[in-house]
């Protein structure tokens, strides 16, 4: 059996989170550290651990948190020059297995969740189900007068391959000059800079404040994490228009 699958198997992990450990080290195999996630295991006679405690006598419990991240970091598990949301969090979580579901720019702040249950992570960034991510926006330049209806009915953005990429319909209010609020249903590349930019203005700061009907924690200092609770899972999860999310 490929060592990545038995460590996923075996400790409920992600396949891409278990190969990610693999890589970066944590995980031996009688002894010896393997780094290739396709080394090959015989599972009733090789021993293996990760971060130096025994695969099949560790338990991992399912756990899903929410960060308020801040800028600098990115949102990955293992970077070789940027600093990671990873380094922000405890030992005990580290050794969790965590993931982020979707990402934030390294710029961009707010509200991210990471879990280490795979299917947490399908069932938020799934393109089908619909959850706006809410976020407070300040641009520079002249926005354009019809912005707010332009982003309600998808606007068309310069693609990166040279064709344009259509975006869903999402919801913009402006709250003065500069600065606003943008709900989005989907989570394309740089995609609320690029709206803006479509508009005439240019994105220099965005913060994430909701993720479907959960918001941030005001509580909650920039890097600081904590977990997450079942009911405010299910807010996290509940689909909506991106008008309704910006709605008082």
């Amino acid at each position: 059996m490929r060592l990545d699958r038995h460590l996923a198997q075996q400790l409920g992990l992600a396949r891409k989170v278990a190969a990610a450990a693999v890589r970066a080290g944590r995980v031996t195999v009688n002894g010896f550290v393997a780094t290739q996630p396709a080394h090959g295991l015989r599972v009733e006679r090789d021993e293996v651990t990760l971060d130096g405690g025994p695969v099949t006598a560790r338990a991992i419990a399912a756990v899903t948190l929410m960060m308020n991240k801040p800028a600098g970091v990115v949102s990955a598990r293992l970077d070789a020059a940027e600093p990671t949301v990873m380094e922000l969090l405890g030992d005990e979580w580290r050794a969790l297995g965590l993931t982020t579901i979707g990402r934030l720019d390294k710029d961009t702040t707010g509200l991210l969740l990471l879990t280490n249950e795979a299917g947490r992570v399908r069932a938020l960034i799934h393109p089908e189900r619909a959850i706006p991510k809410v976020y407070r926006a300040v641009w520079s330049g002249a926005l354009a007068a019809d912005a707010a209806e332009r982003f309600a009915r998808g606007l068309a953005l310069d693609g990166e391959t040279g064709r344009a990429v259509v975006c869903r319909p999402a919801a913009l209010e402006v709250l003065g000059e500069g600065v606003g609020r943008v709900a989005v249903c989907e989570g394309k590349r740089h995609q609320v800079k690029r709206m803006l930019r479509a508009c005439g203005a240019r994105g220099v700061g965005l913060h994430r404040e909701r993720i479907g009907a959960l918001w941030l924690d005001a509580g909650l200092a920039p890097g600081q994490a904590r977990a997450l609770t079942e009911d405010e899972w299910a807010l996290a999860t509940r689909s909506m228009g991106p008008a309704e999310a910006l709605a008082p």
